[in-house]
């Protein structure tokens, strides 16, 4: 499907709450609409919206630079998955935030949440420590990052 990426506003706040309160985001921890709107003022917050050609929104991701060389991806939601999306759109986070200051792309993943994982590993991320949940010490977090090392090389293996 195709699609384009564009900042988010404060007018995405009610799409962002939908993705969060959506029927796939167990492993999600939303926000309120006061921290998204906070978030959205604060520089090193980037909320990026995928838009179908009609330029309805199809997901998000939220970027958040933790340091001069890293950045988190806190949380990437689909509306609707299984149309070819998610993958494609991470791709292209992935390639513009490298052309950044941003050295190292790191998140962490509850360990039940394979499929998410699965497309982590796809893209070249790789696991670098588990820990219990702040959240839910029943349940394990699991910290993988993506490491720019040479602008010569491919960063990440290309989906297939």
């Amino acid at each position: 499907m195709p699609f384009k990426i564009r900042r988010a506003t404060k007018k995405d706040i009610p799409f962002l709450l939908a993705c969060e309160d959506g029927p796939n985001t167990s492993h999600v921890h939303g926000d309120t609409a006061e921290i998204h709107a906070h978030n959205l003022q604060n520089s090193d917050c980037i909320y990026l919206i995928a838009e179908d050609i009609q330029s309805h929104p199809l997901g998000f991701v939220l970027l958040v630079h933790t340091d001069a060389i890293r950045t988190e991806l806190r949380r990437m939601i689909i509306a609707t998955p299984n149309q070819g999306v998610g993958k494609a759109f991470l791709l292209q986070v992935i390639e513009e935030t490298f052309k950044t200051q941003t050295e190292i792309i790191w998140l962490d993943v509850y360990e039940e949440n394979t499929r998410a994982m699965h497309v982590y590993r796809a893209l070249g991320f790789e696991e670098t420590y588990r820990e219990p949940s702040p959240k839910d010490p029943r349940k394990t977090l699991v910290y993988m990052a993506l490491e720019q090392t040479d602008q010569q090389r491919p960063l990440f293996k290309k989906p297939q």
